[in-house]
This record gives structure tokens, C-alpha cells and sequence, in this order.
């Protein structure tokens, strides 16, 4: 048989932090020489170590050292810093950004593109990932969900009126934001950002006073948005939608400009597409919950970098299916997501050469008795969040915790995380570890995720798991293969969600009181003070202290039939304040409200109206009224009090006899003691009653004197 090498393969290595592309692939090769290319071509490509194809200075892969990475490999922590949930989640002033990709639901922000004021009113459009994205689902201002009218307009307090959002999927042609055309020259209808979704955001100005309680971030204010990302395609129907199925969503990774770049024959040929489908099917399945209810085996939420090694993303795709991507007969790649299979491939002593480190129980750089992970938690605003650790307790007893980190930073079900995290106990438990050395027998297991070892020498007869599988060539012929394998049983795949799935953190929406308390027992009363000879009206104001030193007392007055408030003096901490001097006679309101050291204000409590009367005792009534009617008019004479606060009359006049209904047509000023007049003219003929209070500075006024009846002809 013909050796194999990966330059008939014609891998493009690529360079680090770039995708590459896998070209000229002999997919017409013979069978195992077929796989033999491909699988050379997954070892160098996908799996994390191989570093050779990312310019860090390893051996080219060739047919000869093909490999299989283990399931588990990538989702162990390995000290590259893979972008996390949170990793697209600030809003910043970036010279150059990094283009993101989008798969299932994720919450994200993302760099300005935009970023200019207008009368006061701050615009900014954010780039959030490569489109087209599904939909928009939610939209967030800092910490709080806001709803938008059809116009964009936010309808949710506190930002209703001053904030407003625009948002765009990505597809190609887009669309311009009209909300940035609409204001700027120089954004016009040719600024469509094709093929990035986008949100463009406008924050109007406020008063002063209001800012700190809508935008205290100022420009920084953090817009995002909860999305659900890129479309795929079906690998059975070929249609392309939103969806979050890990098969789909690894395929699309693998075949995408902004992926892996792989020829989309390489995932089509007639047994990697059944390879595929199996797959889909499998991560499609539903897996009962512990609180009832099922979730979909395995889906994928997250976002990642193209700045990032596409193997470090890959990795925790496959990760979080337990999937491993495997050469077919026909020169395709296919996916094989975990599924317990019983072995129909047997190795015993007609295929083995040779036994290498053998050994019976753990391996002491491996082992691990409790398994942590993290997992992409959407009630947790979509960060990442620790799974409840899966832990063998007697073995901890026995030997003290041995810990192991894991990332299912893609997973967005905590059962998902709790299967991959029981499956990667036991790979870190296994019952045997060796390493076969087999005749070309052993080609059967180059597709295989699980063989039976039967070696009769040593007692054993075991189903394991393909870990690496590696060929021999010598002067250009096969000659062995070489396997890496550990026991795998089949309970490790089986479920029990109510003793297994374990007790997700618990996401409790935690309402911080962050407005401003009104004040309480607010009250108003009159004061009197003599300055110099005179008697003066003031306004007393309580209230109890603010309950907290970072608040202070904001106090306010003005007359009824004013409409600018005037600020009154407040000590810090106090409980009352004091008016400045009142004019005597008006009617006033206050009122009170919190304000932070930092500016922001609460709410004015319902405002207390207060008479302003410095001179509360009322005169004597007027005497000898005398009335002398004639035409149109009636003349009155009456003799002032002997009152030393009297300063005039307030007379009521009315058709009937109805003091209440009446109406004041005259104040007539005059001195106490003294004789006065006044004629009430241009009367129409009738019949009309007269009601004198004599009145003093306050306008406090003393009983009624009632004129009774007067007719008055014309």
C-alpha cells in the first residue's frame, strides 16, 4: 500500500490567529488512503496541540503520525483564554476591533463605530458581530431591559423620551440607521455597514438634576442587546435558518468564510453527510430535566473572536457535544457526537502485536476525583457560571480532592454541563490505560469511536475508547497502527436526571433599590416673628432626617400663583428648615425631596399649601351702615373700628340673600375710628344685599355686617 503524506492532502497552513483552508483534497482516494489524508489533515488542523499548522514550530502532521484527539482534551482548562460570554459585553472607543461571530442566544455589545453630539443629545452606533443575524430578542441600558416603540423610542422608565434605539441584522445590501442619516451630513443612505448587525443609539439631554438617575455613565452608558445569532444550514434538508443544534452549529464553523474555511465537499460526500445527519439527529434528541420538562441533548450558545486560533474554538465547540470529527471512507469529515455504541470492531490476538503502558487504574497526571466546570447560564444575564461539581465522594475520602477545571462555556443547559462533566470523570477514572501496537487489522478502528480489547493473557476483556490512533510507515509502507485507548463503559453514558443533573446555581433577580427614598412626614407650619415693630409670616418646614448620610434635603417654596420654585436652605442631616420671610396675606406652597452627594434626585413629595398670616386676630365690625340707594347705584357711609390692626373693608355683594355665594366688589382702606364712604355704581335694577368685614394687614376679617335688602331701579 502506498504511503500517504499530508502533502497529498495539500493542507494551507495558515498563519496564527487566521483561518485556513484545506485544498485540493484527494477525496477520490482509495478508502483507507482517503481516510488515511483526512485524518491527518483533522489531527494538524483541529486538534489544540498541533501546532505546526499554527506557525508555533512543530513537525508538519503527515499520514504516518495521523491522530485522534480525545473528546475530553479540549474541554480540560489548558491556560489559553478562550472568549468568554462576558468578553462581548463592553461597549468601548476601539481604533481597530476585532470582528465577532455570533451562534444561538447571546447578550452582547460591542466597539463604536459612531460617536458624535448634536444639541446636546449624544448619538452612537455599536457594532455588535458579523450578520445576519436571526433577530433582536431584548435590549438593554446598564443593568435595566427596555422595551422600543415602532419608532425605536424607549417606552420604559426612567427613559422614556430621552433615550431611543435602532437595530440592524446584518443582511447584505443593509440599510443606512436613519436615526444617524437623519441628523448627520456626513452618515448618509451609502453607510449600510452589509453584513454587520448593528445598533445604532441616541441619548438625549437631560436636566442636570435627572442625570445621574438615566445616564450616570455619561457617553459610556453600556447599550446591549440579547440576540440570537448566526443562521446555519441543515445538514439533511440543506435549508439555511437560526439554530442552535451543535451539529449544525459545528458545520457551519467548519465550511465558513469566518471559520475554518474547509470545502464544503469535504462535509458531503455521501458518508459524511449520513455521518452528519446521525449527528444532528443525536444532538436534537430530548433529554428529560430534573425539574421536568426536556431539553435538546446538545445545543450551542457563544460567540468567538476571528482574531482567535479556529482550533481553540473549535476545541470547546466539540467540547461541549463530546464530539470528535472523524475521516469516512469516501474522503469526507464527519462528526461524531458521544453516543454509547456496542463495539463492532473486536481487537484480540489475531490484530495485536505488541502491549505498551498497560496499566490497571488511574494515572496520577490525569486523575481527578472532582470535576468543576463552567457553563453559559442564561439566567445569570448569559455569563458564564459554575456547574454543581461533579464529585466521587469516596474517593475523595480516600485520597483528598483531586480537581479538575473544565470549560462548557457554550453549553447552555446546566444538565448538558452535568453529562459532559460525568462523562469526563470517568475518562479520568478508567478502569485500564494501554497502548496497542496492531497489524493492519487495526485499520478497522480508524473511524471507531469505541473497539473491544480482548487480551486473554492478562484477563482482560474490555470495551474501550479510541483516544489516538496512529500509523507506521516504514521506506513508504504501512506497516502497524498504533492505538491509544482506555476503558469506557457503558454507564458513562447512561442518565439519570433526577440523582445526576445535580442543582444549577440558584439565579435569584436581586430588585436593588436604586431610586432615591421621598422623604417622610413632611409638614408645614406658620411662624411669627417681630422684626423691628413689625410682625412677620414664615414657614416652618419638618421632615425626618434622610436615612442614609449620602443624602441630602432638597426644600422648595413659592406662591400659589407663581410658577418658578425658590430654593430654601437645608443643613445637612437636619429635619426642619425655615423660609425666608412670607408676603403677608399670599398663599404658598413647598415641598421636599432627597438628593444624592453625587446629584441625583428623588421625587418631590406632594407639595403643602400655607397661608402666610402675620396678624391672626381679626377687628371689631364696622358701625351706624347706613345705604341711601338711588338710580343705578347706592351709596354707603359706615363708622371704621376702634381697632388698632384695622386696615380696611372687604365688601360682598349679591342679588340674594347668600353671604357664602357672595362676591368681594370692594376693599375700601382707611383708618381705625373714622367715618368712610363708598358709592357702588352702574347697577342694574334689582333687588341686592351687601355683606361689610372689616379686615386687618392679614386680611383676617371680623364678623359680617349685613346691609339686608336694597332695590335699585334705573
Amino acid at each position: 500500500m502506498p504511503a500517504v503524506v499530508a502533502s497529498t492532502v495539500g493542507l494551507a497552513v495558515f498563519q496564527a490567529g487566521a483561518s485556513y483552508t484545506v485544498t485540493n483534497a484527494v477525496v477520490a482516494a482509495t478508502s483507507i488512503a482517503a481516510k488515511v489524508a483526512i485524518t491527518a489533515a483533522i489531527s494538524a488542523g483541529i486538534n489544540a496541540g498541533a501546532d505546526a499548522l499554527f506557525g508555533t514550530g512543530g513537525q508538519a502532521a503527515t499520514a504516518s503520525s495521523a491522530s485522534q484527539a480525545s473528546p475530553a482534551a479540549a474541554a480540560v482548562s489548558t491556560g489559553i483564554q478562550a472568549a468568554a460570554p462576558e468578553d462581548v459585553r463592553q461597549s468601548v472607543r476601539q481604533a481597530t476591533a476585532h470582528r465577532v461571530r455570533h451562534y444561538g442566544q447571546v447578550k452582547v455589545s460591542g466597539p463604536w463605530v459612531f460617536a458624535e453630539t448634536k444639541e446636546g443629545n449624544f448619538y452612537k452606533m455599536l457594532y455588535l458581530g458579523e450578520g445576519p443575524i436571526e433577530l433582536f430578542l431584548e435590549y438593554w441600558i446598564d443593568d435595566t431591559r427596555v422595551n422600543i416603540d415602532g419608532s425605536g423610542e424607549v417606552t420604559t422608565t426612567p427613559y422614556i423620551g430621552i433615550a431611543a434605539i435602532s437595530s440592524r441584522k446584518g443582511v447584505a445590501p443593509e440599510s443606512a440607521h436613519s436615526l444617524l442619516a437623519d441628523n448627520f451630513t456626513e452618515w448618509t443612505s451609502s453607510h449600510r455597514a452589509d453584513g454587520m448587525a448593528t445598533m445604532a443609539v441616541l441619548q438625549r439631554a437631560v436636566e442636570y438634576e435627572d442625570y445621574n438617575g438615566t445616564f450616570p455613565k455619561g457617553i459610556h452608558t453600556n447599550w446591549s442587546a440579547v440576540l440570537r445569532g448566526a443562521l446555519v444550514k441543515h445538514p439533511g434538508t440543506g435549508s439555511t435558518f437560526w439554530n442552535d443544534n451543535a451539529a449544525a452549529v459545528i458545520m457551519d464553523f467548519l465550511t465558513h468564510e469566518d471559520g475554518m474555511r474547509m470545502p464544503s465537499a469535504l462535509v458531503e460526500t455521501p458518508d459524511a453527510k449520513a455521518m452528519w445527519i446521525a449527528a444532528y439527529a443525536r444532538c436534537d434528541e430530548n433529554v428529560t430535566l430534573k425539574a421536568g420538562g426536556t431539553a435538546k441533548r446538545y445545543r450551542l450558545w457563544g460567540s468567538y473572536s476571528l482574531n482567535e486560533r479556529p482550533a481553540n474554538v473549535l476545541s470547546r465547540m466539540l467540547a461541549c457535544c463530546d464530539g470528535r470529527l472523524v475521516a469516512t471512507a469516501d474522503g469526507g469529515i464527519g462528526l461524531d457526537v458521544g453516543e454509547w455504541v456496542n463495539p463492532t470492531v473486536t481487537l484480540d490476538d489475531a490484530a495485536i502485536l505488541g502491549v505498551s503502558n498497560l496499566a490497571a487504574g488511574r494515572d496520577i497526571l490525569s486523575t481527578a476525583n472532582s470535576m468543576h466546570a463552567k457553563w453559559l447560564n442564561p439566567d445569570q444575564d448569559y455569563q458564564t457560571a459554575d456547574a454543581d461539581p461533579w464529585i466521587d465522594a469516596a474517593d475523595v475520602s480516600a485520597r483528598g480532592q483531586i480537581k479538575a477545571d473544565l470549560n462548557f462555556i457554550m453549553a447552555p443547559e446546566h444538565s448538558q454541563a452535568r453529562r459532559l462533566m460525568k462523562l469526563a470523570a470517568y475518562r479520568a477514572n478508567p478502569r485500564y490505560v494501554m497502548t496497542l501496537t496492531c497489524n493492519l487489522r487495526g485499520l478497522a478502528a480508524i473511524d471507531q469511536r469505541f473497539v473491544r480489547v480482548v487480551l486473554a493473557d492478562f484477563g482482560i476483556d474490555e470495551v474501550c475508547e479510541v483516544l489516538s490512533f496512529h500509523m507506521n510507515v516504514e521506506n513508504g509502507i504501512l506497516i502497524s497502527v498504533d492505538l491509544q485507548l482506555q476503558s469506557m463503559p457503558q454507564e458513562a453514558y447512561n442518565w439519570d436526571a433526577a440523582q445526576e443533573e445535580g442543582d444549577a446555581p440558584v439565579s435569584t433577580t436581586t430588585n436593588v433599590v436604586s431610586a432615591i427614598p421621598d422623604p417622610t412626614n413632611f409638614g408645614v407650619t406658620l411662624v411669627r416673628k417681630t422684626i423691628g415693630e413689625t410682625l412677620l409670616p414664615f414657614a416652618s418646614l419638618s421632615f425626618d432626617a434622610p436615612p442614609s448620610p449620602a443624602l441630602l434635603t432638597q426644600a422648595q417654596g413659592k406662591k400659589t400663583t407663581d410658577s418658578d420654585w425658590s430654593d430654601i436652605a437645608v443643613s445637612p442631616g437636619a429635619a426642619n428648615a425655615e423660609s425666608q420671610v412670607l408676603e403677608d396675606g399670599d398663599t404658598y406652597e413647598f415641598r421636599v425631596r432627597h438628593i444624592s452627594v453625587t446629584g441625583r434626585a428623588g421625587n418631590w413629595v406632594t407639595p403643602l399649601e400655607l397661608d402666610a398670616i402675620a396678624d391672626p386676630t381679626a377687628p371689631d365690625v364696622i358701625a351706624d351702615l347706613v345705604d341711601t340707594p338711588a338710580s343705578g347705584e347706592v351709596a354707603f357711609t359706615w363708622t371704621t373700628p376702634n381697632s388698632a390692626n384695622f386696615t380696611g373693608v372687604n365688601i360682598y355683594r349679591h342679588t340674594a340673600d347668600d353671604e357664602a355665594n357672595a362676591t368681594l366688589v370692594r376693599t375700601e382702606y382707611g383708618a381705625p375710628s373714622g367715618a368712610d364712604a363708598w358709592t357702588d355704581t352702574g347697577l342694574a335694577a334689582d333687588d341686592y344685599f351687601y355683606w361689610f368685614k372689616a379686615r386687618n394687614a392679614s386680611n383676617v376679617e371680623s364678623a359680617s355686617v349685613a346691609s339686608g335688602s336694597i332695590t335699585v331701579t334705573v
